[in-house]
Formats: structure tokens, C-alpha cells, sequence
């Protein structure tokens, strides 16, 4: 019994520990998440994944509609010093970089915006 414990409380406190910062949405019949784990951040669209930088911080992911096409929109930031706009395409499955014009263009900069508010 005692070893049963044991597992069980190794268990509950590795399944939380792994799990980490965890956001999601679903877009375009898509869902998408953003998982902030030291190490193993990562975006994922459905079944598609992309590896993030561990030392950043992310706000989303976002649905945005772009030009008719369901994007999934996230921020990169590093404080103060830095800050990286990406769009996903729900259909192609790619991942985009954008400047911040772009961002502000499609809404994901105001989606932001009213997250960090």
C-alpha cells in the first residue's frame, strides 16, 4: 500500500510539473495550443508541432481570419527587448513571422493588446 502512495503522488506531481503553461483555441476546425515547459515549449497545430525558445515568454494563440484563411496568431517576447509576431495557416500547416505593421494589420497586435491589459 504504502509503495501505491507513493507512485501515485510521484505521479500527480510529474503529470503537473509536465503539463507547464498550457493555452488553446480552436480555429478553422483546427486546434491549436501553446505549451510554455522548461525544457519542451512548443506550438502546435493539430497534428503539427514547432519547437520554441525556452528563455521567451508567449501570449496566445489567437484566431484570426486572414484574407478568408484561418490563421493561428501568437507573440514572442523577451520583456521589453524584444518582441516576434507569428501566424500559423490552418490550411498549410506553415508558420510565418510578421513584422509588427502586419500584426496590427490583421488584429493580432489589439488581441494582444487586450490579454496584457
Amino acid at each position: 500500500m504504502f509503495k501505491t502512495i507513493i507512485f501515485a503522488i510521484f505521479f500527480a506531481i510529474s503529470f503537473s510539473a509536465f503539463a507547464g503553461d498550457v493555452t488553446r483555441v480552436k480555429c478553422g476546425g483546427i486546434n491549436a495550443v501553446i505549451v510554455q515547459h522548461q525544457p519542451g515549449s512548443f506550438v502546435a497545430m493539430g497534428a503539427t508541432k514547432f519547437e520554441l525558445d525556452e528563455t521567451m515568454d508567449y501570449y496566445g494563440p489567437y484566431c484570426l481570419t486572414v484574407e478568408g484563411v484561418p490563421h493561428i496568431g501568437y507573440l514572442e517576447t523577451s520583456g521589453n527587448s524584444y518582441e516576434g509576431y507569428y501566424l500559423g495557416n490552418t490550411q498549410t500547416k506553415r508558420l510565418y513571422e510578421i513584422n509588427y505593421e502586419a500584426a496590427v494589420e490583421v488584429g493580432l497586435s489589439s488581441a494582444i493588446k487586450s490579454e496584457r491589459d
